[in-house]
């Protein structure tokens, strides 16, 4: 239904990767989406404060290594902003 939606849409933009809870569940739906993209050879935009390689622990082998294949990873270094506002310590 909606996850279908995902997993058509020409670009996709996940948005910090890597910060989701920990369930059987979201990497259950991280997978499908991830695997329908790849299969499907759609653009998929992901953003991350954690670089690529630190991701084989972190998530099922075989959602690594889909992402392994199909990113190409670019690295921005920058002050974070909320540093310059006065966010909350």
């Amino acid at each position: 239904v909606i996850e279908e939606q995902y997993q058509k849409v020409p670009v996709l933009l996940l948005d910090d990767l890597g910060v989701q809870k920990d369930s059987d569940w979201a990497y259950e739906k991280l997978y499908d989406l991830i695997d329908s993209r790849y299969e499907n050879r759609r653009l998929t935009i992901i953003t991350s404060n954690k670089p690529l390689n630190s991701w084989k622990g972190v998530f099922q082998n075989r959602i690594y290594s889909r992402l392994y294949e199909m990113t190409q990873e670019l690295f921005f270094e920058a002050v974070d902003y909320r540093e310059n506002f006065g966010g909350a310590a």
